[in-house]
């Protein structure tokens, strides 16, 4: 009975390896949507390279009332801030970028 056992148990090891194997020779898949984000001088810009457009958002959504969405494009211009992220110029204080696959 162990000696049955032993088997099954390498049995069971050698095609969990033969699938890890496979599996990481496959290509990787391509996502969804590409972004780029590119910064000099304290100037910042994030780009839809592929299948996206994004725009600017509030930091807080008022209570009551519309969200001020700016219109979506393929590439968004702002700064850096001092905490690291890519804020608008005209959104101040917000680091919120929206997205949307096409």
């Amino acid at each position: 009975m162990l000696r049955l056992s032993a088997r099954a148990l390498v049995v069971a090891g050698l095609v969990t390896l033969g699938w890890v194997v496979g599996h990481a020779q496959q290509p990787p898949t391509a996502g969804d949507f590409e972004l780029r984000v590119t910064v000099n001088n304290g100037g910042a810009a994030l780009t839809c390279v592929r299948g996206c457009v994004v725009t600017w958002g509030p930091k807080e959504a008022p209570p009551n009332g519309p969200v001020e969405v700016h219109v979506p494009t393929q590439t968004v211009s702002g700064y850096t801030t001092p905490d690291g992220c890519v804020a608008g110029q005209f959104v101040q204080g917000s680091c919120r970028i929206f997205g949307w696959k096409k």
